[in-house]
């Protein structure tokens, strides 16, 4: 593992429960206006939220568990275009710092719109990045055009690949969670934060990080149940109550606690 940031990185070892704290760091902001931020922001909801989009998905098939046959086509909504377009001309010409969408801020926008949906580099490609960089000087001529209607396809791409490769990332975790013993007996690291190191080089790099997360997230549903169980039985202790036996086992309810966690998150932006 890259140790970049030494203060990121986390001891995975049930015997030491401490070794789960860590020293955040503060993140570089970038250097840019507040009007450049609010015109990043606002477009990146315009172009990527679903709530200013009519969606269309091709979904995997139910009957094919392999990593390589995802298929996720977003539609951006028929006033999208207006609505982006119309956005960057009132930032352009309304906005104190009448910031043009130049190519200097087309390939800031590129980037912002990237960190937006996957902040830790756990689900774009190396691959996937070099792919979008076809984007980074002509998202401004895309936006605001002479029709009066911005072309969000680059949107559309970009926000379609987050959803496969986070398609990929669940179907894996589920995958992990059911064939996973979750011993903690070695000296394991991992980089909590990672939005300083580089995107995966390929989806058997990303399945690693994937699967170092899950265990990360076991192991404090783990410390989690170890106190609770700990309160309780002092709590029993002093009012004489025992605690009716569960139906499942510690494994089978953190497995289903972060299965249903996964899964949640891809709910969130594929509904």
């Amino acid at each position: 593992m890259v140790r970049k940031n030494p203060s990121l990185l986390v001891n995975i070892k049930v015997g030491n429960a401490s070794n789960l704290c860590y020293r955040g760091t503060n993140l570089n902001s970038m250097s840019l206006s507040s009007g450049l931020r609010t015109l990043l922001i606002v477009l990146s909801f315009v172009l990527g939220s679903p709530i200013f989009s009519n969606r269309a998905f091709a979904r995997p098939d139910a009957a094919d568990t392999s990593t390589n046959h995802y298929q996720f086509d977003f539609k951006p909504g028929p006033l999208d275009g207006r609505i982006a377009f119309v956005t960057a001309g009132l930032l352009e010409q309304i906005h104190y710092s009448k910031q043009p969408f130049d190519r200097s801020v087309s390939s800031k926008f590129l980037d912002r719109y990237v960190e937006t949906l996957d902040p830790q580099h756990l689900h774009f490609l190396q691959s996937d990045i070099a792919q979008f960089e076809k984007y980074r000087a002509t998202l401004g001529d895309l936006t605001v055009t002479r029709k009066g209607e911005a072309d969000t396809r680059p949107a559309g791409e970009i926000f379609s690949r987050f959803l496969e490769r986070f398609q990929q990332r669940v179907d894996y975790v589920d995958q992990v969670l059911k064939n996973e013993q979750f011993n903690f007996d070695s000296d394991e690291r991992i980089a909590i934060n990672r939005h300083d190191l580089p995107f995966p080089k390929n989806l058997e790099e990303a399945q690693q990080l994937w699967r170092q997360r899950v265990r990360y997230e076991y192991l404090q549903e783990h410390l989690v149940r170890l106190d609770k169980k700990k309160a309780a039985k002092k709590a029993a202790a002093t009012k004489s109550a025992q605690k009716p036996p569960t139906t499942k086992s510690e494994r089978e309810e953190i497995v289903d606690t972060l299965t249903h966690m996964s899964h949640r998150s891809l709910r969130n932006f594929t509904n």
